[in-house]
């Protein structure tokens, strides 16, 4: 996870991030308000970085992350025209081992508009 941050502009931004490049999503992929933020019951949410406007090698990144005990289904934003979603990394039990974390042109083409994390899991993809 380090050599993947190392790698990626929109990991390490100079500054704040702004709104062009940054995206907060529920988990039914629409954007969230103060009121979700606010609710003590909501315990997912994900964000997206625009790789585009970071300067970064991949158009987006998508972080997922679900606080809850059960499994919570995230809609998926469009990856951008002709893209496809490919995970890096999910840290459900099932992907635990030595290629949790997928190297750089290993990952994982996920298909679909939506991912289903685990309880307590986070999961990272790229535009590709």
């Amino acid at each position: 996870m380090i050599a993947f941050r190392k790698a990626h502009a929109s990991l390490r931004p100079l500054n704040f991030y702004t709104s062009a490049q940054l995206a907060w999503w529920t988990p039914a992929g629409t954007t969230p308000d103060p009121g979700y933020f606010n609710n003590g019951t909501n315990h997912a949410i994900a964000y997206q970085f625009n790789g585009s406007a970071l300067g970064d090698s991949y158009s987006s990144i998508y972080v997922a992350y679900n606080g809850w005990q059960s499994n919570v289904n995230f809609a998926l934003p469009s990856p951008g025209n002709g893209l496809n979603w490919y995970r890096v990394t999910d840290t459900c039990g099932w992907a635990e081992g030595a290629n949790q974390v997928r190297t750089p042109g290993a990952e994982d083409s996920i298909g679909g508009q939506s991912y289903s994390l685990c309880g307590r899991g986070l999961l990272l993809l790229i535009a590709k």
